[in-house]
Formats: C-alpha cells, sequence, structure tokens
C-alpha cells in the first residue's frame, strides 16, 4: 500500500477538542458531503477515539491522527504507536502542532516513522526559519501559521506567505468553501462554517 495522492487544492480541518462523540461524527458525515460534492480533498484531524469510525464511516476522508509518538510495538503506556493509528484507519499525522510542539529531532523521527507506514505528514511551521529547517525533512506537507494566530479568527498577511514560499517553497493559501452540516454550500460572503448552534472559522487551504 502506498501514500493516500492528495488533489489540490485541499481543505483541512479538524475539531481539537471542542467537540467529541457523536458530534465529531456528525462533523465528519457533513465534511464527507462536502467533499463529494465539491470534488475537494479533506484532511480531517480526528481525536483518537474517533479515528476509527469516522475513517469506516467517511471513506471520502483523509483522516489524520492529531499527534503520534515515535515508539515501536511494546513498552510504552500511554504513548501513541504510530502503528495503532494506521490500524485505526489514519491516512496521516499532524506533527508539531502548537499545541503539541515537538523538537526538530522528533519532528524528523516522527516523518520517518510516519513515511515507514505510508502516512501523510503534515507539519505545522510558526517560524520561517523553522519552515526552512522542516523543509529539508521532505514531509508530504508543511502547514506554515504563526502559532499565535491559530483559534484567532486572523490570517497571515501576504508578505508572510510570499516570504515563506520564497525561503522554503511553501504553498499558496487558498479559501475554502463554507460546510454546513447536512447541506455544505458556498459562500464568498463569509469565512466561516456551522454546525449546528455552532460557528467556526475553517482553516485555509493549503497544498502543493
Amino acid at each position: 500500500m502506498s501514500k493516500h495522492k492528495i488533489r489540490v487544492p485541499f481543505f483541512e480541518m479538524g475539531v481539537k477538542n471542542y467537540v467529541y462523540g457523536d458530534a465529531v461524527l456528525d462533523l465528519a458525515m457533513a465534511a464527507e458531503a462536502a467533499s463529494a460534492k465539491y470534488e475537494v480533498d479533506v484532511l480531517f484531524i480526528s481525536p483518537y477515539t474517533e479515528i476509527r469510525r469516522i475513517s469506516e464511516a467517511c471513506p471520502r476522508l483523509i483522516v489524520m491522527a492529531p499527534h503520534m509518538d515515535t515508539l515501536r510495538p511494546g513498552r510504552g503506556l500511554a504513548d501513541v504507536l504510530p502503528e495503532a493509528v494506521k490500524a485505526a484507519g489514519a491516512r496521516g499525522v499532524v506533527i508539531n502542532h502548537c499545541e503539541r510542539p515537538v523538537t526538530l529531532s522528533a519532528m524528523r523521527k516522527t516523518i520517518e516513522r510516519a513515511n515507514e507506514l505510508d502516512l501523510l505528514s503534515f507539519v505545522c511551521a510558526d517560524t520561517i526559519a523553522e519552515a526552512k529547517a522542516i523543509a529539508a525533512f521532505h514531509p508530504d506537507i508543511i502547514n506554515p501559521e504563526p502559532s499565535e494566530l491559530i483559534g484567532s479568527g486572523n490570517t497571515s498577511g501576504m508578505e508572510f506567505v510570499k516570504a515563506r514560499r520564497g525561503r522554503a517553497r511553501l504553498p499558496q493559501y487558498r479559501r475554502a468553501p463554507e460546510v454546513r452540516l447536512g447541506r455544505p454550500e458556498r459562500d464568498c460572503r463569509t469565512d466561516r462554517w456551522s454546525v449546528g448552534s455552532r460557528r467556526f472559522r475553517p482553516r485555509l487551504l493549503r497544498g502543493f
């Protein structure tokens, strides 16, 4: 088996711990419907506890684990085993998110473990220097975003984007369609999507 081939542009989304249980599956089903309607790949960052049922219920979604460790089968209570992530149905892993940062050495090792298992590596970079260092490890995707902007409702200016493209050949940003539970619709007037009574700001599309 080889790594999943991602079409660009693509949409990336994650729930962190804002919703859980059945609400995560409801959101994943809405993303699945949007993926089918707009013919766009969706990377869905799932809580560990929901990876299997989302991957089984939503075959179009590229389900991503929010983190994994680099240990191998054996000892390691409470560590996240890469083989277990793969067996649960994940097709990739997020590395170095601002809420779960790791060292450059750990990034390299995690990317290598992901490659062993044909898991996509989605690596977050906080600065231009960090993005350049990460690029040397050849991950599948680099997510360039200053940590202070994550969850703030603000996005990077084009100066930041151009600087990163020039130094690490990173992707341009594209605006994602709005996603509504039950009936996905594109709305160019807003940069928010909603599920029930909850409203969230979408992440920007990134791709090579």
